[in-house]
């Protein structure tokens, strides 16, 4: 992907080149432009250092093979981004104002425009810039609203640049093509903890990444999304509808709940298979060498999901295992009803549980199998999310 990235005068300006770091490690090349009174806060050389390309700042400045580089960068990158975006550059782009390159761009630019304000907590709360924000998006515009905290006027409020992995996200869901517009799907993410005493628990390696991967490609291609987590998954960096959940039994409920109002549900978590029989009121203090637990058997979501398939539901499930990986998958897959189940070797420690990369195979009803290479979670779940498409298509 080609990104134009527009920068204006603002102190957020340095973080730009954290976020051209971010697009750079996904593959994709960025363009800065940058306004005169952005260079007060950061300069042309290092955005030119880092990005790999001159940096754009002014609209005349010589002739370099007669072209007209407003036009010429609007034709090649495939999307604008303003990050960050003053109430000054917002005013300009809502009222046709085109005096500097970032505004003349814009107003070149057919393309999807993605804009991440910064400023004091009163412009941004002013009613002009509210009135030129709304003008934006009512002409297809993307806005990642800024955050509340602590500003560099030494006051608190919203009006901070939004995190950038979520700038990141914004624009690639910008791009992407949105062929799960209209179908909702929940999915599970993270590990549960089963609690002893007030203050111990059984739990997992789980780190929901690989859920978290899959509701951000179920929202990049325009599906709504349920995430129902556990509480050691990270924060989503994406407006999605998301359900904390502790214990196995409080996940049963909550998927249970909302799962009449999806069409696609894939059970990620790594559900605790027992619980303590009886959860202690107070510590358990160190009174003996040993500690006898009786444990009880969890509720089996994902099996009493298939019996309840409502409106014939897709639903995926994942097969975590260490040994005999292909033969369990399989038991699992046809015990439960699904329609196909992802496997990973979790006793790699290379991929799956606390890791940032997968390898799966995929198991069908239908005896079919796929199997994906070691992969960046994020690409795995698109693998994922396909399949759920060309089943979807039958």
């Amino acid at each position: 992907m080609k990104i134009g990235l527009g920068i204006t005068g603002c102190i957020a300006a340095y973080k730009s080149v954290e976020l051209i770091r971010l697009f750079q490690k996904r593959g994709d090349e960025v363009f800065p432009i940058i306004t005169q009174n952005g260079l007060n806060f950061i300069t042309e050389l290092t955005l030119s250092s880092i990005s790999g390309n001159k940096t754009t700042t002014e609209m005349f400045s010589g002739v370099e093979n007669w072209d007209v580089k407003h036009i010429s960068l609007a034709r090649k990158i495939d999307v604008l981004l303003v990050a960050p975006a003053t109430a000054n550059i917002i005013a300009k782009f809502a009222n046709g104002i085109a005096d500097d390159f970032l505004s003349t761009l814009y107003l070149s630019f057919e393309g999807k425009v993605v804009i991440a304000p910064a400023m004091n907590k009163s412009m941004w709360s002013h009613p002009a810039t509210k009135r030129n924000v709304e003008i934006l998006k009512e002409r297809g515009n993307i806005i990642v609203n800024p955050e509340s905290g602590y500003l560099a006027c030494k006051e608190e409020g919203e009006g901070r640049l939004a995190d950038l992995e979520k700038i990141l996200n914004y624009t690639y869901h910008a791009l992407r093509e949105k062929d799960f517009k209209g179908k909702r799907a929940i999915i599970t993410a993270g590990a549960t903890r089963e609690f002893i005493d007030p203050i111990r628990f059984i739990t997992n390696r789980s780190s929901g990444k690989m859920g978290i991967s899959l509701a951000r490609e179920f929202w990049l291609r325009g599906g709504e999304v349920i995430l129902i987590k556990g509480k050691n998954t990270p924060d989503v960096k994406f407006d999605i509808e998301v359900i904390e959940c502790e214990s196995a039994e409080d996940m049963f409920k909550k998927t249970v709940e909302n799962f009449s109002r999806c069409d696609i549900c894939i059970m990620a978590a790594a559900v605790s298979d027992y619980t303590p029989l009886r959860r202690e009121s107070e510590k358990i203090k160190k009174n003996s060498e040993t500690l006898n637990l009786k444990l009880k058997r969890t509720t089996d979501i994902l099996k009493e999901l298939s019996k309840i398939k409502k409106k014939n539901q897709i639903l995926i499930g994942f097969a975590a295992e260490t040994e005999n990986l292909k033969t369990n998958a399989q038991k699992k897959l046809k015990s439960k009803n699904l329609d196909f189940i992802v496997l990973n070797d979790v006793k790699r420690k290379d991929i799956g549980f606390e890791s940032d990369e997968n390898e799966i195979s995929i198991l069908f009803k239908d005896g079919r199998e796929k199997f994906f290479k070691k992969s960046k979670k994020e690409i795995i779940a698109k693998y994922i999310v396909d399949e759920i498409k060309n089943i979807g298509e039958k």
